[in-house]
């Protein structure tokens, strides 16, 4: 055992708190106890004294010859106690009588009566109470004594028995913290043996779920989740590396078969054109790919950041447009514009030109020929509206909820349509930057509309200063 494992700790701990939880007990029962026969005591001598000062009153009515010493000594028979009786003069120095089974020979006590007090008479501790009273038409100084050595014995008791227990306790407490903590852990131990088996290569395995209704079996539920999330994205990165490696590949081999067979003999301007066309185009798909690669890195990291700064988004939409144009001529489509004026956000240009562009390169890629895209940005009160919708193909409602997940291509546009399925996670991943939520409404064969809604500036008063584009961004306040 290793003073480092969690079993041991545990065990310790159970021990400490109990041993603890005890002792204190046993501090405030020796404590509670010490007191209730400290004040047990004196209240049946306060007691006693008044039966005996009413008993010798009535003796002395009845027989005011009677010696005093005979009255205490049938008093004493009449009320047995364990209570001695001193009686001393007025000013206590002379001692009139001392009545019991064995009297204590006590000097005058040093408090004023009434009063308590404790005092040693040969080795025995004695509780005393003294008071002033009147016997047999005398004025005395009364005072009732009483041994406590029982007292003390019962709070010795108590206290040798907690010491004597308390060793026997420890073990206990250790022995069955440990047993208790190995029994509650054994899950953990399952579980930490499964998950050493498990590598990146084979996320398959799954840790035992202990159906105890606790933290055990969250943990474990929740690692299974993880497990099962972790596979998920293994076998998309890996879905993904094939792909963009057979991409790439095919790209380069076609670049590379282009210009080899350029160079390998003498072509007419018009030849040529066309290789080299057809080397531009494979480049700027690659380029594309490339780009996917590094926006779907940078987003995937835990501490991306972005510029925002004021912008008009209906001219980063009219510019991201403008490169689509001569595609959808190329297609025989319609691309229509609807664009409010004076649209400001708070954005980052090249990343929205970057949105806007996959948007409405799928609306153009899924669209048959002769379709229409139309792009609409529409001003509301507290929101700018920014609307891709196509008459296109549309989506299943099997794929609809799946589209924005990183690598996910619809099993028909993988038949039909070339790409890599970063696209449209790269656009809700650019929204949510700009705190825009992006949806989409889409039936298969109907067309698809992907909205995405981002919170407006409102133009402001715009005071020209030198503090270039720090003077602009305070031009404007946000709506939340």
């Amino acid at each position: 055992m290793k003073l480092s494992s969690l079993r041991v700790r545990v065990g310790l701990g159970y021990a400490v708190f109990t041993v603890s939880c005890l002792s204190l007990f046993g501090i405030f029962l020796t404590l509670y106890l010490g007191r209730v026969l400290e004040s047990s005591r004196p209240a049946s001598m306060v007691d006693r004294a008044s039966r005996l000062i009413a008993f010798t009153d009535a003796e002395h009515k009845s027989d005011a010859t009677r010696p005093l010493a005979e009255t205490l000594n049938s008093f004493i028979e009449a009320s047995p106690d364990t209570s001695e009786i001193i009686v001393r003069s007025p000013d206590g120095q002379k001692l009139i009588l001392a009545a019991g089974d064995q009297p204590f020979l006590l000097d005058r006590l040093s408090c004023r009566a009434p009063c308590y007090q404790e005092v040693v008479y040969s080795g025995h501790p004695i509780r005393t109470y003294t008071v002033e009273a009147v016997l047999a038409g005398h004025p005395v100084e009364l005072t009732m004594a009483g041994l406590v050595d029982e007292h003390y014995g019962i709070l010795h008791t108590v206290r040798t028995s907690y010491l004597l227990f308390i060793p026997f306790l420890v073990l206990a407490s250790l022995a069955g913290g440990y047993v208790f903590s190995n029994r509650a852990l054994l899950p953990v131990g399952r579980m930490t043996v499964t998950a050493s088996r498990l590598s990146i290569s084979d996320l398959g395995g799954r840790v035992p779920v202990p159906r105890t209704g606790d933290e055990l079996q969250s943990l474990a539920e929740a690692w299974n989740n993880m497990l099962a999330r972790l596979q998920s994205a293994v076998d998309r990165n890996a879905q993904f590396t094939s792909d963009a490696s057979h991409d790439l590949r095919t790209s380069v081999a076609v670049m590379l078969a282009s210009a080899q067979l350029g160079l390998s003999r003498e072509r007419s301007v018009e030849e040529h054109r066309k290789l080299l066309g057809k080397i531009a185009a494979e480049c700027e798909h690659t380029l594309t790919l490339l780009e996917d690669l590094l926006i779907s890195a940078r987003f995937g990291s835990e501490h991306s950041q972005i510029s925002l700064k004021p912008l008009d988004l209906a001219e980063v939409v009219r510019e991201s447009c403008a490169l689509f144009t001569h595609q959808a001529e190329a297609k025989d489509q319609s691309l229509t514009l609807a664009l409010a004026s004076q649209c400001w956000i708070r954005g980052d240009r090249s990343l929205l030109h970057r949105m806007i562009a996959v948007l409405v390169e799928n609306a153009l890629k899924y669209t048959a020929p002769g379709g229409a895209i139309a792009v609409r940005l529409a001003r509301e009160k507290t929101t700018t509206i920014l609307e891709v919708s196509d008459t296109g193909s549309g989506i299943s409602a099997a794929d609809l909820p799946r589209i924005f997940d990183r690598h996910f291509r619809s099993p028909a546009s993988q038949r039909t349509q070339h790409g890599n399925g970063l696209g449209l996670h790269i656009a809700r991943s650019i929204a949510e930057a700009h705190r825009a939520p992006l949806s989409v409404d889409s039936a298969l064969n109907e067309g698809t509309v992907f909205r995405v809604t981002f919170p407006r500036m409102e133009m402001g008063t715009r005071q020209t200063t030198s503090g270039g584009a720090d003077a602009e961004q305070q031009a404007f306040s946000l709506f939340s």
